[in-house]
């Protein structure tokens, strides 16, 4: 069956109907999907779990979106999100959404008759999408394109995470790290100011020049709701990056360090400040960029975006190894929060069609850009 490129005023494309199951190929997804989204809860039993809030504003805001999802009588069960765009020399889809509906969120799917409605539902889809991802050639003549790289940010130590990587057929091809800064008391910086509009190109350029040699490079997340803010010296700018003012409920964090986090720290004097597992608020950080002989202003840059945005902490997702990397460790004092967390590098994987193994072995050996935009 051939996909016609399709825009948000087209029908979505039926690809599957079983009695009342129906799977579809759409450019907007219907209201039940973006529910589904609002209702999900990230993570996995055992690990770091959270909900994300303002999806629905977010999903206006995507590069390129395609949504594949299955319905029973109008209501969404499962979505799959990838978002297209080109990242360098490659045409990419991130793979941005996956989840199911509460009822389908089954560890072990039986195919045999004691399987419920929902967990047929659920094995229909996964075996569908892993089918979908052995050649996704129709979508990718709809976007007009011969060849490109899904990709995806994933915990490998996240159960569901290993679980939609095996499924998909996606491979480990770079790693990073999160970093937390905090201040329970932000100090408004002189020299820190939102970018003006006339300097947002060279701004652009600035960020490209510093993350050319990173995989997976976007920049559809700069400038969002005017956000980015630059640091100057003597009249010039001299380092900027975008923030992205970001609301999760945190509903459970594992280990010792994660229980202190959510039974106690809300209720303590100014260290509530840091951290509200009910409306945990705070910046996450992307296109960092600092001009050589200036990076002793990060900590400057950083303190400031948290005074002229009201928060306490920012969260920057770093590739591990990389220059900004270790230029971070060297000039940064990061505050209470990154104390709080164990640093466990998460993975970025893929999937190619059609790019030659030698483009392939020079991605891999790339550090990883980690969109905030995309993360949150």
């Amino acid at each position: 069956m051939q996909i016609e490129a399709m825009n948000s005023e087209v029908e979505p494309l039926m690809l599957l109907q079983m009695r009342n199951l129906s799977l579809k190929l759409g450019r907007k997804p219907p209201l039940s999907a973006i529910r589904l989204l609002e209702e999900t809860i990230w993570g996995t039993p055992g690990g770091m779990r959270y909900q994300h809030f303002g999806t629905a504003e977010k999903i206006k805001d995507l590069v390129d979106p395609w949504f594949m999802y299955m319905e029973k009588d109008a209501e969404t069960l499962g979505v799959l999100c990838l978002d297209h765009r080109s990242s360098g020399p490659f045409e990419t889809f991130y793979i941005r959404y996956f989840s199911f509906a509460e009822a389908m969120r089954r560890k072990d799917v039986s195919e045999n008759a004691g399987e419920t409605p929902a967990s047929r539902g659920q094995g229909l889809f996964k075996r569908f999408s892993s089918k979908f991802f052995e050649s996704p050639t129709q979508l990718l003549e709809a976007a007009e394109t011969s060849k490109a790289i899904f990709y995806a940010y994933v915990e490998l130590e996240n159960a569901r995470s290993r679980d939609m990587v095996s499924q998909m057929g996606l491979t480990e091809c770079g790693k990073f790290s999160t970093r937390l800064f905090s201040r329970m008391f932000p100090r408004h910086q002189t020299q820190v100011r939102r970018c003006k509009l006339a300097e947002r190109e060279e701004m652009r350029r600035l960020v490209a020049s510093n993350y050319r040699d990173h995989a997976f490079f976007t920049d559809h997340g700069l400038f969002y709701k005017d956000n980015f803010f630059v640091i100057e010296q003597d009249g010039k700018v001299v380092a900027g990056l975008q923030a992205h003012e970001t609301h999760w409920k945190i509903v459970d964090i594992p280990g010792a360090s994660g229980k202190f986090m959510m039974r106690f720290l809300p209720w303590m004097p100014l260290l509530s400040r840091l951290f509200n597992p009910d409306a945990f608020k705070f910046a996450a950080v992307e296109g960092l960029f600092c001009l050589p002989g200036y990076e002793h202003l990060i900590e400057k840059l950083l303190e400031g975006v948290l005074a002229e945005l009201g928060l306490y902490t920012a969260i920057l997702w770093i590739g591990t190894g990389s220059k900004m990397d270790k230029m971070l460790h060297a000039n940064v004092r990061w505050g209470l929060m990154q104390k709080f967390r164990k640093d466990t590098p998460a993975t970025v994987v893929m999937r190619n069609y059609g790019y030659d193994s030698a483009q392939m072995l020079e991605l891999a050996d790339n550090p990883v850009y980690v969109c905030a935009f995309d993360s949150t």
